[in-house]
């Protein structure tokens, strides 16, 4: 179905009646929609802006900006008969990176708009506006995925696609393999205001986020970390299993959790929750590194010496000493999953250059645990290191046999299928 924009033109701008002109403010959002995604998008921006004392151009001018650009985006699927296809092909060739560049802190589609600049919330926004705007079958078809740090677009079909909108356009549509967690695309308005309290620390917008969308797992968890704060546990606790319920397998939700825990006094169910972090394939760095730290503190509060040195390991590693991490690794006993110091020794000597080694490393931890994907997958990482691409393609699948929904190796995989 084909957005009808002549209508929906007259609806943007039937301003409400007042009994007074002078009532009218130029800096005020007027329409008498109140349904429209396109229309909540840019109003939130533009109160956004106003809370942050930035100047702003009147909202009219953003609204006709967007029709604009829409027409003229239309020109070109009206040649392929204005398929579905065709628009997604016009928008994602606006949006990508030749066009409108990355810019890593501009999410504010008010700001891309006028700059041709944006993160992946800001253009992932863009594109589902302009997707209302000429074809309502493509809009209605989009849901917004986010994983820690990253939002990016999915198009629901079969098969799904998944539009990377921070890519080049060549790069930018691939199928998707399940990645992340689907979300209605109103989801990125308190993406938005959680993204303005960040910069300004501001409680009261954490309240009025979570009063009109109660899912919002960032400002869930930023409400259970001010209430950890001020030692109401039973409060932090409540907000932190709201998170977890919205996104079960987020490296922050474990991390608030394992915080909570350790207030608590349960150590050992806080350490679980540290080693949720280190094995969710959404942690980065900075999460791991935290989780081993705080691993590492209970381990000695425990007296567990085995586990004292393999974290100590673990966090030279973190710190780049290699050498010293290697040492200590390769004379350590662990009475249980040993495989582990092996995974590890891998990736160091992956670090250092070293893929054989890496290799012979990563074969002793499955031959101590060969139902782990990731060793399978890491190997699969090791042999491509050494051009063995069709060696390294037999482990992405194995680790794919092992566990279907191991996504790394099932992105690996799609890179060969390309």
């Amino acid at each position: 179905m084909v957005t009808d924009r002549v209508k929906l033109w007259d609806k943007y701008h039937k301003r409400e009646t007042r009994q007074k002109e002078s009532d009218l403010s130029k800096d005020e959002w007027i329409t008498d929609s109140g349904l429209s995604f396109t229309e909540m998008v840019l109003s939130a921006g533009h109160e956004i802006k106003k809370k942050k004392g930035e100047k702003c151009k009147s909202p009219e001018h953003y609204i006709k900006k967007m029709f604009s650009t829409a027409d003229n985006l239309c020109e070109g699927t009206e040649k392929k008969e204005r398929t579905e296809d065709a628009a997604k092909e016009a928008i994602k060739k606006y949006i990508a990176n030749e066009n409108i560049l990355y810019a890593g802190e501009t999410y504010n589609p008010l700001d891309i708009i006028d700059n041709s600049k944006g993160n992946c919330l800001g253009k992932s926004v863009l594109f589902a506006g302009f997707a209302e705007l000429i074809d309502y079958n493509l809009f209605s078809n989009l849901k917004l995925v986010g994983i820690p740090r990253h939002v990016f677009i999915r198009i629901k079909g079969n098969p799904d696609k998944d539009i990377e909108t921070t890519e080049e356009y060549e790069f930018m549509e691939y199928e998707s393999v399940g990645e992340g967690i689907e979300q209605d695309k109103e989801a990125c308005i308190p993406h938005s205001f959680y993204t303005f309290y960040k910069e300004n620390d501001d409680e009261t917008i954490i309240d009025r986020i979570l009063e009109k969308w109660p899912k919002t797992e960032e400002a869930l968890l930023e409400k259970a970390n001010i209430l950890l704060s001020r030692k109401n546990i039973p409060g932090a606790e409540q907000y932190a299993d709201k998170a977890l319920a919205v996104k079960p397998d987020y490296p922050e939700c474990f991390l608030v959790k394992g915080d909570i825990e350790y207030e608590k006094g349960n150590k050992l169910k806080a350490k679980e929750y540290y080693k949720k972090t280190n094995s969710s394939i959404y942690a980065n760095r900075k999460d791991r590194l935290f989780a081993s730290a705080e691993i590492l503190e209970i381990e000695k509060e425990i007296g567990n010496e085995e586990e004292v040195k393999y974290y100590e390991a673990i966090l030279l590693r973190f710190d780049g000493k290699n050498d010293e991490a290697l040492g200590m690794l390769e004379n350590l006993k662990l009475s249980s999953g040993e495989d582990r110091k092996y995974a590890v020794m891998g990736i160091i000597y992956r670090n250092k250059g070293e893929d054989r080694k890496a290799i012979e490393c990563i074969e002793k931890a499955i031959e101590i645990n060969p139902n782990e994907a990731g060793h399978y997958y890491k190997k699969g990482l090791y042999l491509e290191g050494l051009e063995e691409y069709e060696s390294a393609k037999e482990c992405y699948e194995k680790a794919v046999e092992i566990n279907p929904e191991y996504i790394p190796a099932k992105k690996e995989l799609q890179n060969y299928r390309g």
